[in-house]
């Protein structure tokens, strides 16, 4: 999606399309690695809002340092499993 946009299907009943909206994603990894997508938006226009018209943009290159909101390398990825059993949740029953 290195557009920003795909038009994933497009039928008689309209078109389902995905928009990136993230450019540059994933901000968190060293520069050799980032993949340089671009970002998107659609404006719908009346009378029928039938004619997507796309807008694409990029990242703001270099990037300005911004501090996360949380320690990021040490939160648990939302793809991994927990083991819930294991965690110390700071409670004891007695």
């Amino acid at each position: 999606m290195d557009s920003g946009y795909t038009i994933d299907h497009h039928v008689a009943c309209g078109k389902l399309i995905t928009l990136f909206s993230a450019p540059d994603y994933p901000q968190f990894q060293a520069s050799v690695d980032r993949y340089n997508n671009s970002g998107a938006y659609i404006v719908l226009s009346p009378p029928d809002f039938a004619t997507p018209d796309f807008h694409t943009f990029q990242a703001v290159k270099p990037r300005p340092k911004a501090h996360p909101y949380y320690d990021f390398e040490d939160v648990i990825d939302s793809d991994e499993e927990l083991n819930l059993g294991a965690m110390d949740t700071g409670t004891s029953s007695s």
